[in-house]
């Protein structure tokens, strides 16, 4: 489908281009025609890499495997969950990563949509968690029961690395995926979601002596990959960093209560981990696995806006007490971003140079 899209529009940008140089009877051909020569070959590696991380071809076994998706949405935190398993050779996982998302099976499959990966895993679920809505391991769309939620026995074995995105609906594809949920009973659907990636950057925070996590709603899908590797590292002794605090801000609690009895539910406890937690909407339907998952959390979940600016001033001078270096990682709605960012230059210029800002950009 895509190759069909691709080789259509090289004969309408060909007849465009033609169009509106003609009136300089070609002069000009020299310095376009390697523009569009530059955007097919883009185009065409685009493809390829589409390909790579969505068939796998292994000839000992005679067997083609393809990318295989879970997305669960939940009403409480209003977050669709997207559990994408891949067996690419280009699924490496790591801190700072995006991927571009692409559902061909809708009349609008060509748009591809980025996202953050939040979190991965390479173990598969057992019995117990067929019931889960996260899902720790995949199968395919045979082996998926639509009334459980959950792939059947016979794939819950099965390895290989599942990516997790954390998406909020609004319009367009982010409703249409959210409606397809909802159209289950259980608010769980397995669409064809194909990945193109994966791209981004690692910000080297491990080399910092401390660090500020800053997030908004799910903006946690850039920080929770770089609290998951600091944990790793130390269990090694390859970081710098000896304390990290999150700093997030979410619209429901849920979120956050499902993310920490999940993804963070080992960090918590942990001396070098510490957290600022809030929430901006009142939500009434407090259930009883909530009520379960505040055992991971160690701090009360507040309600409001916080005081981000205080919150770097604090880290900041802290750091230059101790002779420290101080990483703050920002990722969230724009004004979140200016509000950390003029912040951070604020410190600096009352003359604290000890620390440095990274910035994931939260949309296009």
């Amino acid at each position: 489908m895509l190759s069909v899209s691709v080789s259509a529009v090289l004969p309408i940008a060909r007849a465009d281009l033609e169009r509106h140089t003609s009136i300089f009877n070609a002069r000009y051909d020299a310095y376009l025609w390697p523009i569009v020569i530059v955007w097919a070959l883009d185009r065409g590696l685009r493809l390829l890499r589409l390909i790579c991380c969505n068939l796998q071809v292994r000839f000992s076994k005679k067997v083609i495997s393809r990318t295989y998706t879970i997305a669960s949405y939940s009403k409480e935190s209003d977050v669709i969950r997207l559990d994408v398993r891949t067996d690419s050779f280009l699924a490496t996982p790591t801190a700072g990563q995006f991927y571009y998302l692409y559902q061909p099976t809708t009349w609008q499959g060509y748009e591809n949509h980025p996202f953050t990966l939040g979190a991965w895993s390479s173990s598969s679920i057992g019995p117990d968690e067929a019931g889960s809505s996260l899902l720790r391991s995949t199968g395919t769309h045979d082996d998926f029961d639509e009334e459980d939620g959950a792939f059947s026995a016979s794939k819950r074995q099965s390895h290989g690395q599942t990516l997790t995105f954390w998406i909020r609906p609004y319009d367009g594809w982010t409703k249409r995926l959210r409606d397809s949920c909802l159209a289950s009973p259980t608010h769980t659907t397995s669409p064809t979601i194909l990945l193109e990636g994966p791209y981004g950057h690692h910000c080297p925070i491990a080399t910092f002596d401390s660090v500020l996590l800053i997030a908004g709603g799910t903006g946690i899908a850039s920080a929770v990959p770089y609290i998951l590797e600091h944990i790793a590292l130390s269990r090694s002794g390859k970081t710098a960093t000896t304390q990290m605090h999150l700093l997030w801000t979410a619209r429901q609690a849920s979120f956050i209560h499902q993310v920490f009895a999940r993804e963070l539910r080992d960090v918590s406890h942990r001396d070098d981990f510490s957290t600022d937690l809030f929430f901006t909407r009142q939500d009434d339907s407090h259930t009883d696995d909530e009520e379960e998952h505040d055992v991971a959390l160690r701090t009360e979940i507040q309600q409001g806006r916080p005081d981000i600016a205080a919150a770097i001033s604090k880290a900041a001078m802290k750091a230059e007490m101790m002779g420290q270096r101080v990483a703050v990682l920002v990722c969230g709605p724009p004004a979140m971003a200016d509000e950390a960012r003029i912040a951070v230059h604020g410190v600096m210029k009352r003359g604290c140079f000890g620390i440095e800002y990274f910035e994931e950009s939260f949309g296009w």
